[in-house]
């Protein structure tokens, strides 16, 4: 969430959504289309909501609080493990496929158009399953441009944490 709203989801298409700072919660007013059962990961922007879905490979955006929403990212099946933007326009989604390599998609655009491909964010060769992404932040909602970092499996025994360098971006 961001200084007064937040969001959870999970099974059952549940969205639930505080804008008091987590005192009291609510069901989202509508949900993304009924053919998505569970999410995975979410990001507040402003009021603007991230959603990501479990095994579709699907964001979802509503600019409105959860009163409408709009498919903005459709990668295929797998899950989208988290959803980052480090201020209004920069952004990260985590794409693990079913059956092959994990992915980082980024933005610099609001969530309109989506990269990850060299000179952005490049597939991660044979790392099976990244988890979590993050990247510093200087003031309220400034980042250090072209630093990111992600956490997850390289195989089902060993964890890693990867850190991005200015040339990747």
């Amino acid at each position: 969430g961001n200084r007064t709203r937040m969001i959870a989801v999970g099974a059952s298409q549940t969205i639930i959504i505080s804008s008091n700072n987590g005192v009291a919660w609510a069901a989202s007013p509508t949900t993304p289309p009924s053919g998505v059962v569970s999410y995975s990961s979410s990001e507040v922007v402003g009021i603007g909501i991230f959603v990501g879905t479990l095994t579709t490979g699907q964001v979802y955006y509503s600019p409105d609080a959860g009163a409408s929403w709009y498919l903005i990212l459709d990668l295929g099946t797998g899950a989208i493990s988290d959803i980052y933007f480090v201020n209004a326009y920069q952004g990260y989604v985590i794409f693990n496929p079913t059956g092959q390599n994990a992915r980082i998609y980024d933005t610099f655009t609001g969530g309109y158009s989506w990269w990850n491909t060299s000179p952005a964010v490049e597939q991660l060769g044979s790392i099976t399953s990244i988890a979590r992404i993050a990247a510093p932040v200087v003031g309220v909602e400034t980042n250090k441009v072209n630093y990111v970092a992600a956490a997850g499996n390289a195989s089902s025994t060993i964890g890693l944490l990867l850190t991005a360098v200015p040339n990747v971006f």
